[in-house]
């Protein structure tokens, strides 16, 4: 397997670590001038979709294993882009084998399969699919895993987490709702489009570390699927 670092290119090596080292002495706005942004809610894209997310959560051979967890709704997430950013979380430092990988539903041959360079640090970490050089093909439901490797020679041992994706076009009332970027993770969910709404909410965040607004705003769109608060463990 080809070996690839957990830094972040597109969105900078920051937001690998958000809740566990923003700065003590930030300059930011006061709160109370934050500009107020509508509380994302996300709309299920289907009805009775069959459940997709696997693992997150388990532990590993011992209670004080780190566990990992990707950041996807219990079904099939959308997405209108074709090389979207996945976000996924350990829940502490992991200096064990981290394996990503990247499916189509047919499943043979990875079209993504990196180990990522440890020991990494606990916190909100990400996948570029534009850095891996990989396109989504529309209408295809990709699987996307984490594993932590705690023995290469017992796979059985893995600890794992990992949701799916699909590629669809964009609905027409998308554009009228895209008012300004702090509205862009309410317009996407609205819109039943998961993955765009999470990385617009994150590119914000590391933009904004010290927004407790933001933040609240992650933990109510993950607990929304499921994922109860992931994004205030550290």
């Amino acid at each position: 397997m080809q070996r690839w670092t957990a830094r972040r290119a597109l969105l900078g090596p920051a937001m690998a670590c958000i809740w566990l080292a923003a700065p003590a002495q930030a300059q930011q706005q006061p709160q109370s001038q934050q500009p107020q942004a509508e509380q994302p809610l996300y709309k299920l894209p289907m009805r009775g979709a069959p459940a997709s997310r696997i693992g997150g959560g388990t532990r590993g051979p011992n209670v004080d294993t780190p566990t990992v967890t990707v950041f996807a709704p219990d079904h099939t997430g959308m997405t209108v882009n074709p090389q979207p950013t996945l976000y996924w979380s350990l829940s502490k430092q992991a200096p064990v084998q981290i394996e990503l990988t990247l499916l189509d539903d047919a499943g043979i041959k990875p079209l993504i399969e990196k180990v990522l360079t440890t020991p990494l640090p606990g916190g909100i970490h990400a996948l570029s699919l534009k850095d891996a050089g990989v396109t989504l093909t529309p209408g295809i439901d990709y699987r996307w895993h984490v594993a932590l490797v705690f023995d290469p020679k017992m796979r059985s041992s893995d600890v794992t987490s990992s949701g799916t994706i699909r590629l669809v076009p964009a609905p027409d009332t998308l554009k009228a709702r895209l008012s300004g970027e702090r509205a862009a993770p309410a317009a996407y969910a609205a819109e039943g489009l998961w993955y765009d709404s999470i990385d617009s909410l994150m590119r914000l965040i590391d933009a904004s570390p010290e927004d407790a607004q933001l933040k609240a705003q992650l933990d109510s769109l993950l607990t929304q699927v499921g994922i109860t608060r992931v994004a205030g463990r550290h």
